[in-house]
């Protein structure tokens, strides 16, 4: 938490100073200490899951990379996972901070939102979808390019390090140059309005079996559940909600500071609607929501095109991280 905090902190310093050409010095630094920090840790809520995991692998039912990666670690350390740990949280973390690099406008505020939450959640714990999510940061530029081989790359290595990122096969499907904000703006409201029906439907599949040991599971789970599993109303998502109204509002303006902008709010809003539209199972919800709701950690700072002055549009992207750091205390994430 000490650790967390005071590196917020140092992102927020370095955001308001003046740019200077030690910088890239000064971001890299950061990096090596979010990775090594993430390595060593040893009290995050996975970490037994992932121990049990390395000494029995046998019969585990993980993607091919973390056997890969198991197999490296024994060949230099049999009987302790610290070193599997080690190359989770430099890939996870390099491959993130990679992507800040080529697409944010504003580095250390992106630093300092990723921090706040998606370094808690996935580098200090979801470390397999941690990797996914950083190659799902890294596809974005390629598919604005249409450098397809790049993309495909990029959306093949995720699956090998999580199963759940087939679902960035679908991002070709969203128009990077372009944006109707009526349509988008619908979408959020209608993805309440639709969930009951979306209940239904899925609920009708219990009937079907799809081969799949997983998706019948995760069928099942919905016919457990008479309410929706997750708080679809939480303050957060509230906030996420307004974000993304406002940003959406102004997305011209950010778009003539970064032409990434319309791609980024599309999947932000996405990353919203469907913890909503999959709130029934928290599995299918969070991780499609998760993957999508990285592009805040570039789309955020981007409200200093928006608020100005633009030191005040800092205050807001800090003031955010904030919240976002509360949120993980208060959810018994991080302590």
């Amino acid at each position: 938490m000490v650790f967390i905090l005071l590196f917020i902190i140092a992102c927020g310093i370095l955001s308001f100073t003046k740019q200077k050409p030690q910088y890239h010095v000064y971001f890299i630094f950061l990096g090596i200490l979010l990775a090594i920090h993430s390595g060593i840790r040893s009290s995050d809520p996975d970490h037994e899951t992932y121990v049990y995991l390395y000494f029995n692998l046998k019969n585990a039912e993980v993607e091919p990379t973390f056997k890969f990666i198991v197999f490296l670690s024994k060949i230099f350390c049999e009987n302790e996972p610290i070193i599997m740990f080690i190359i989770y949280a430099f890939l996870g973390v390099f491959l993130k901070m990679r992507a800040i690099a080529v697409l944010s406008n504003f580095i250390f505020l992106s630093l300092a939102v990723y921090v706040s939450e998606y370094y808690i959640l996935q580098e200090m714990t979801q470390i397999r979808a941690g990797v996914a999510g950083g190659f799902f940061l890294l596809s974005i530029k390629p598919l604005y390019d249409k450098k397809w081989f790049q993309f495909i790359g990029c959306c093949i290595f995720a699956f090998l390090f999580h199963y759940s990122a087939i679902i960035m096969l679908a991002l070709p499907l969203l128009n990077t140059r372009k944006i109707n904000r009526l349509w988008w703006g619908i979408a959020i409201p209608s993805a309440y309005v639709v969930l009951p029906v979306i209940r239904l439907a899925l609920g009708f599949l219990l009937d079907i079996s799809l081969g799949s040991a997983k998706i019948d599971a995760y069928l099942f789970a919905i016919s457990q559940t008479t309410e929706t599993a997750i708080n679809i109303f939480s303050p957060i998502q509230l906030i996420r909600i307004i974000i993304a109204i406002a940003v959406l509002f102004y997305c011209d303006k950010c778009f003539k500071h970064n032409k990434f902008s319309y791609l980024l709010i599309k999947c932000y809003i996405i990353g919203i609607i469907s913890l909503v539209m999959f709130s029934s199972v928290d599995v299918i919800a969070f991780r499609i929501s998760e993957m999508f709701l990285l592009s805040e950690i570039i789309l955020i700072p981007l409200i200093c095109y928006i608020i100005k002055p633009i030191k005040l549009g800092k205050a807001a992207s800090l003031g955010y991280c904030a919240l976002l750091l509360v949120m993980m205390i208060s959810q018994k994430i991080i302590s």
